[in-house]
């Protein structure tokens, strides 16, 4: 039986054995470090679902500053400005390659957009109509499958940080 020797110039916690034969071996570091790089379904869903949040945000102070809403409705603005702003810090979590985060903006993506149409519709039948409003659910829809695919560029990366945290490097951004 063979003894591979312990290279002592190698990082801490690379196994530095001969792979087996008819198996590629583990990753290098350069690969590993390459598969957290993002590319432009990650980029895209950030910026998507960035521009959805804003348009949400802008929609609100739309909103507020043109009627007064009566009853419940008054709940509407609030919801909105909640949502955007949760639509932002979901792009920025979807940027470091988050995967709970384009999870969560894949998922909500369809129900915001639905729930806009709703509103679009029921605004326009009261005599507002607002080109925020009816831009929104295509922005949401956009941001949804740009976030959905951006899913499995970030669970790549998020394996990558795990097998680089468990050779000893520290890549969580």
């Amino acid at each position: 039986m063979e003894h591979a020797e312990k290279n002592p110039y190698a990082a801490p916690g690379v196994d530095t054995a001969p792979p087996a034969p008819g198996s590629e071996g583990p990753l290098d570091l350069d690969e590993q470090l390459a598969e957290t790089r993002m590319n432009f379904f990650v980029r895209a869903g950030a910026v998507s679902s960035a521009v959805t949040g804003a348009v949400l945000l802008f929609a609100s102070l739309q909103l507020w500053g043109a009627f007064g809403l009566p009853g419940v409705w008054q709940a509407v603005p609030w919801l909105m400005l909640g949502l955007g702003a949760l639509q932002i810090v979901l792009a920025v979590k979807i940027y470091r390659q988050r995967v709970w985060a384009a999870a969560l903006a894949a998922a909500l993506g369809g129900l915001i957009s639905l729930a806009t149409v709703i509103w679009f519709v029921l605004a326009t039948s009261s005599g507002f109509l607002s080109l925020l409003a009816l831009l929104t659910p295509f922005t949401e829809i956009g941001a949804a499958i740009m976030a959905g695919l951006a899913l499995p560029s970030c669970r790549r990366a998020a394996a990558a940080r795990r097998r680089l945290a468990a050779d000893g490097f520290d890549v969580d951004f």
